[in-house]
């Protein structure tokens, strides 16, 4: 709702500012090392967490970095007050799960 609210008062203010919100899932950062290490290595990290995700990986910090560079373009002038989810169909599949 935050993205939304800033969103459309900077639009009502006519304002040259967008505001979305990129909404990644598990991402293979170095953040997620201690979990790495209980689990059993990077490999079963990805494995395991990947197994939640419908495309089978997690999110590669190029794909966030390209979502946000998408929407800071020409090419997103329209695009705002929305949220782009960047995590391999993980939100369609609970969309699905409550029908």
């Amino acid at each position: 709702m935050l993205t939304r609210s800033v969103a459309l008062a900077a639009a009502n203010e006519k304002l040259d500012i967008r505001c979305n919100a990129v909404e990644p899932t598990s991402t293979d950062t170095e953040l997620l090392e201690p979990m790495a290490v209980e689990l059993g290595g990077r490999d079963r990290l990805r494995e395991v967490m990947g197994s939640k995700i419908p495309m089978g990986r997690m999110v590669r910090p190029e794909e966030v970095a390209a979502a946000i560079l998408f929407l800071a373009s020409n090419e997103a002038s329209m695009i705002n007050g929305t949220g782009l989810p960047v995590d391999g169909g993980v939100l369609s599949g609970m969309i699905g799960r409550y029908r």
